[in-house]
């Protein structure tokens, strides 16, 4: 009997064709992935350079935000992240976990996590397949234990499949770990303070940027408040809201810069859909301008370009910095320091390692531009429900420079 990737149409990405996800890279964007693909080879050849020599880092930054090579992504996701050298200081730490805490340690959240595997990108191959299920399940169960102030809450497991579809379980295991004890320290822990603080600091961004003062204005009338969208903004970092390859720039650019980055691509969204928005006269409506983005506010080009260009250009990285610890300040979020603003933050590691075998398709496809929409009660999404751990010791362009 036939597998059902043997009847089923699937695209270069592992995506059923026809779903929401699915779509050919165009030629001309192929070519530009293999030019891409020299370059960011030099590169890792030369990473100390490139992430530290500071003519040579704005190069390196200018690249990133054009998109790294899907074929290279796993390999630098897992060196910016800090996931290689948490790696290298415990390396049988993610076996150690899976094959030394007892069944009975995971029923708190094992349930959870299985109901929640399944429906995370149902229409992709690695993730219809009990294997891409399993490695999903084990990555999201060892972080629950290992890290158990924050243990497992929904959101995770979307960012956990994108980091599967580019590198294998082990090296995601550390590459999540980093996320959730640094850059996103304080988004899944109890009562969510960095999110709520960073939901804060999402509303003051709009108030503040030239850009979008007039639409925070026409939002606010509608009772349309950050909270509302931020959920599939931030915590599945845009997974929710963007096509998969406009998703996969985002997180190209949050291992280099941090959460922050989240803020401008945030902006560009409302920026680019201040026509859409303008129409609405219903809160519902206008959310679902935000959370269902259409035509150009989703093509990968148009938002980073926006994000880096005149949005940055309104609201500088260092004013976005400066609202963001004002909000913690405001709310009593006492969380580690956050990092440095764009451009001075140093590499979370420099010693770049041989690429390993993915989880699944590396290759990332186009996707057809998405009406907006309401949500319905089948759609996943992140209602911040948690699931407690019990504590243990387990242990674009072508770059034309």
């Amino acid at each position: 009997m036939g597998s059902a990737s043997d009847t089923i149409e699937c695209d270069a990405g592992g995506f059923y064709l026809h779903s929401e996800f699915s779509g050919e890279l165009p030629t001309y964007q192929q070519i530009v992935y293999l030019h891409e693909e020299e370059k960011w080879f030099h590169m890792l050849k030369n990473w100390p350079a490139y992430s530290t020599e500071p003519s040579l880092r704005t190069k390196t930054s200018r690249r990133i935000w054009r998109g790294i090579p899907p074929s290279l992504r796993g390999e630098v996701w897992y060196t910016l992240s800090g996931g290689a050298q948490h790696h290298r200081d415990h390396p049988t730490l993610y076996r150690d976990i899976l094959a030394k805490v007892p069944q009975a340690e995971c029923n708190a959240h094992i349930a959870s996590v299985g109901r929640d595997a399944r429906r995370t990108f149902p229409e992709h191959l690695c993730f219809r397949d009990q294997a891409g299920l399993q490695a999903l399940s084990d990555v999201l169960i060892a972080v629950a234990l290992y890290c158990p102030s924050v243990g497992y809450v929904q959101g995770m497991n979307f960012i956990v499949a994108a980091l599967l579809l580019h590198a294998p379980p082990e090296r995601v295991f550390h590459i999540v770990v980093c996320m959730v004890q640094s850059m996103m320290d304080g988004y899944f822990e109890e009562g969510l303070p960095q999110f709520m603080a960073d939901s804060e600091c999402m509303g003051r961004c709009l108030k503040t940027c030239p850009l979008t003062a007039s639409l925070s204005e026409h939002l606010g009338r509608l009772g349309v408040f950050p909270l509302m969208y931020t959920p599939k903004f931030f915590m599945s970092v845009f997974l929710l809201v963007l096509p998969f390859p406009t998703a996969m720039r985002v997180f190209d650019v949050l291992f280099w810069e941090g959460m922050e980055v989240l803020f401008p691509v945030g902006l560009a969204l409302v920026f680019l859909g201040k026509d859409h928005l303008l129409k609405q006269q219903q809160a519902e409506r206008a959310v679902g301008v935000l959370i269902r983005p259409s035509g150009d506010m989703a093509t990968a080009d148009t938002l980073m370009n926006t994000a880096c260009g005149p949005i940055r250009g309104a609201l500088p990285a260092e004013a976005v910095h400066t609202l963001r610890l004002q909000c913690r300040a405001a709310l009593d979020c006492p969380r580690k320091p956050l990092a440095p603003v764009p451009m001075t933050r140093p590499p979370g590691d420099t010693e770049l390692q041989s690429p390993g075998p993915v989880a699944g398709p590396s290759a990332e496809p186009e996707s057809p531009s998405r009406e907006p929409a309401q949500p319905t009660q089948e759609e996943p999404g992140i209602t911040g429900e948690r699931v407690r751990t019990e504590r243990g010791d387990p242990p674009p362009p072508p770059d034309r420079t």
